[in-house]
């Protein structure tokens, strides 16, 4: 057994291969009982190849299926050993049919003889063949290279065969790859509008293109694989730019095109220059031509390839153009704009036209072969240096902003236009300018920004306040619904019932609403309001405990009233909003122990104040000051400091409405504000309220602990079902005789046909058909003694559109409570 597992040599060929130990062998040795199994250890090598590899006997049946074979088939070794009748094929080609193994087996005679298309055979009992098989990996198919063996015993007898099979796909796709490369290459270039030749390492011709021929009037056919690529261009043999390359001379290149030569700017190791060719046409020709060495993956130079374009127009453009130079030179002196040339490299200027002179004020003499840091201060010529680079940098032109400059002439401002002038090669050469004089106009123009930006800001506020405004009328209807009948539900529900809880919660919850709809409003500016005359210290003082517990312990609040303080014409509760807003903004401004100053005082303003301000009229003005050493506020932030939903806070911490709402009620007041800030220093912010300047009356405040009653008859108007019906239970409920109709033409028909006196008339401002005001007209015809009280949620500019905020007239706003229907019922029908 210990010689059956050396290797053996093949007495056929000659060749060392593997023995095979077949299975007679083995049994014959049982019992000499070998360490180790021969054909085990046989089959572990075939089964760890790279390769896929199989094995089969004499028979044509597979002895070994290794792990590669198994994932190129993906078909399993216990499912392939012992089959036979060319079933290994299968997987391959999707049917049985003889591999490269299976042509080993073939007799002597036969295998002598194979002339099978694509197997070849190779020295002694190998064959090899290379094909796209369709089924491979399951399907997928793939280009595959196969190498067969017969398998011989130690006799030399033929027992099997064995074949190993590699996926050269990717190889073959990158043969193919590189053939349509190279062909690709040549059809590029031999397709080229541009005349070109190539060169190999023998300086012969590999490659002369159809606009080469076409350019010389040589065919391909009489010129490539020799070496007489000079002689179309000149009348004797000479070596071409390209030779050089092929034989890394390049130095000798100087010689042969002294001055008319240059390294390419594009390609490394390339070359360019510029010559005549007398024996190019008639008289002959110029031509610009370049050369650039072909390299292998390795570096190593394999040929050149030399372009050509004629030039001989462009030589006579130059001509032309230097005729031109003066012409335009002639202009340039002429235009009324200054405009000045400057050289690419250090911006020193080379040429200046007149209208620069007596711009700059400077002489032409003195101001070429100069920089801009010979005329201006520093850090104005590094601005215009860096402006300079840039364009040179880009290669595109620039507008120049605005920026004074000093001249001799005084400061003037210039609208400057720089513009790259690239040489031949495309290279910055020069920075043409050309500035015009906008001094006066600039000025004209920031005067008309200023007005404009002062209008749009205006608009823009009040655009929102309309939108904002705009949502008043439909909450404020269903806010009243919700209000009426949670306040009539309390009255019928015992407090220590669980229900009573619950309504309370749900009267806190439109209450809050109702609130958030008066923020809107009186951002918007359309809150409808009920001004009184206040002495502001008195209502500021009033709120101290409220305010106090606001901000919380760590924060110092200081009170700082002015003394003989004006009085003012202001809704109580709008002060209350504003105060609270700002001292609220104040102590979220605050990181822990801090300082709020409220403080008030009378001044005035004159006319050249307002000038600059354009929120402020002349006048009289009752300061109120909110202060605080907080964090202060960046410019950014100061700029969207009213803008509605503008907030600094985290999410759910804030809704942006505050500083809005306290806008909102100051521009409603006819005041205007004023805010100061510095980061980490802290804010101020100044608001300014018109003086009051009638007689003041003293008002009394008075509350009823229960709704105030009556027996009157009222007829109600309301187009909105929901809030009628509502208004007809609170009425009832407060002992009235209630008519009621949704229509104007309705309440009309009803009043005519009404038998008793009708006491009151309340009704909605805002109906299809008839406005209230006009309903209250037709029917006090009718009952000269009627007294009307109007109701809305629309906001106050609409009301007012129909005279209800007139004088002398009662209202009461959506949504409304029954106790304050109730009351604004009494007083209107307690009127003498």
């Amino acid at each position: 057994m210990a010689k059956d597992q050396n290797k053996n040599r093949d007495n056929r060929t000659g060749k060392q291969g593997l023995l095979f130990v077949d299975q007679e062998l083995s049994e014959g040795n049982q019992g000499e009982k070998e360490p180790w199994d021969s054909n085990r250890i046989f089959h572990d090598i075939i089964d760890f190849l790279p390769d896929a590899t199989f094995m089969i006997d004499r028979n044509g049946k597979v002895i070994a299926w290794n792990k590669a074979m198994e994932q190129m088939t993906k078909v399993p070794k216990e499912d392939m050993i012992g089959k036979g009748e060319y079933e290994y094929a299968v997987p391959f080609y999707g049917k049985a049919r003889p591999l490269l193994a299976d042509l080993t087996l073939l007799p002597d005679e036969e295998f002598e003889k194979i002339h099978y298309e694509g197997v070849y055979r190779q020295q002694g009992d190998t064959l090899y063949a290379a094909a796209y098989v369709p089924k491979t990996y399951g399907g997928k198919g793939a280009y595959l290279s196969a190498t067969a063996s017969r398998l011989r015993d130690a006799s030399g007898r033929i027992i099997g065969a064995i074949e190993s099979i590699r996926d050269i796909t990717e190889r073959k796709r990158a043969e193919e790859a590189l053939r349509n490369s190279e062909k690709l290459l040549r059809d590029i270039l031999d397709g080229s509008p541009i005349p070109q030749f190539v060169i190999g390492t023998d300086h012969r011709i590999i490659l002369w293109n159809k606009a080469i021929e076409k350019y010389t009037g040589v065919k391909a056919t009489e010129i490539v694989g020799t070496d007489q690529q000079s002689v179309p261009f000149y009348k004797e043999k000479r070596r071409t730019m390209a030779d050089f390359l092929v034989d890394g001379s390049v130095e000798k290149i100087p010689q042969w095109y002294a001055g008319k030569y240059a390294k390419s700017q594009l390609v490394e190791e390339a070359y360019e220059g510029t010559d005549f060719f007398p024996a190019l046409g008639k008289d002959g020709k110029w031509l610009y031509f370049t050369a650039a060495a072909i390299k292998d993956s390795t570096g190593t130079t394999i040929g050149a390839v030399e372009t050509l374009e004629d030039i001989t127009e462009h030589k006579r453009t130059d001509e032309l153009l230097m005729e031109r130079e003066e012409f335009l030179s002639s202009i340039i002196e002429n235009i009324p704009d200054m405009i000045f040339i400057k050289d690419a490299k250090d911006l020193r200027f080379i040429r200046f036209n007149r209208a620069g002179e007596n711009l700059l004020g400077f002489k032409r003499e003195e101001l070429i072969g100069k920089s801009d840091y010979d005329f201006f201060p520093r850090e104005q010529a590094d601005f215009f240096t860096k402006n300079d680079r840039e364009v040179l940098d880009s290669g595109q032109p620039c507008d120049i902003p605005e920026e004074p400059i000093a001249s001799r002439s005084g400061k003037r401002i210039l609208h400057t236009q720089k513009i790259p002038i690239p040489d031949k090669d495309g290279n910055p050469a020069y920075l043409l300018g050309i500035s015009e004089d906008i001094t006066e106009r600039k000025r004209a123009e920031e005067e008309q920004e200023m007005l404009q930006a002062q209008f749009s800001q205006a608009q823009k506020m009040e655009s929102i306040g309309r939108l904002a405004g705009g949502v008043a009328h439909d909450f404020n209807n269903m806010l009243g619904v919700i209000i009426g009948y949670t306040e009539m539900a309390f009255r019928q529900v015992d407090p220590s019932h669980p229900v009573f809880a619950k309504l309370q919660q749900i009267g806190k919850a439109a209450e809050r609403s109702a609130d958030l709809t008066r923020q809107l409003l009186a951002f918007a500016r359309k809150q409808t309001i009920i001004p009184k005359v206040l002495d502001l210290n008195e209502t500021l003082e009033g709120m101290l405990k409220i305010l106090r517990r606001l901000i919380g312990e760590d924060i110092d609040l200081t009170w700082q009233p002015g003394k003989g303080l004006w009085p003012v014409n202001v809704d109580p509760s709008q002060i209350d909003q504003i105060l609270a807003n700002l001292c609220v903004n104040a102590s979220d401004a605050i990181a822990g122990v801090g300082k709020i100053i409220i403080e008030t005082g009378n001044t005035s303003f004159q006319e050249a104040y307002c000038t600059h301000h354009p929120d402020c009229v002349p006048g009289d003005y009752v300061l109120l000051a909110v202060s605080d050493d907080g964090c202060g506020m960046e410019k950014k932030v100061l700029d969207n400091l009213f803008e509605p939903f503008f907030t600094t806070k985290e999410t759910g911490k804030g809704t942006g409405l505050g500083l809005a709402t306290v806008y909102g009620i100051v521009k409603q007041n006819n005041g205007f504000i004023s805010v100061y800030s510095e980061e980490g220093i802290g804010s101020t912010f100044k608001i300014y309220l018109p003086r009051y300047q009638g007689e003041i009356e003293e008002i009394q405040e008075e509350g009823l602990a229960e709704p105030a009653r009556g027996n009157e008859t009222i007829l109600v108007v309301e187009d909105d079902p929901l809030i009628l019906n509502m208004t007809i239970i609170m009425l009832q409920g407060l002992g009235y005789t209630v008519l009621s109709a949704s229509r104007p033409d309705d309440a009309i028909r009803i009043a005519g046909e009404h038998a008793g006196e009708i006491h009151l008339l309340l009704t909605d401002v805002i109906m299809p058909q008839m406005n209230g005001r006009d309903l209250a007209k037709s029917l006090t015809s009718l009952f000269p003694q009627l007294k009307c009280l109007f109701m809305s949620g629309y906001t106050a500019d609409l009301i007012a559109h129909h005279g209800v905020l007139d004088d002398n007239v009662d209202f009461v706003q959506k949504p409304f409570s029954m106790h304050a229907l109730a009351a604004k019922l009494r007083e209107t029908l307690d009127k003498k």
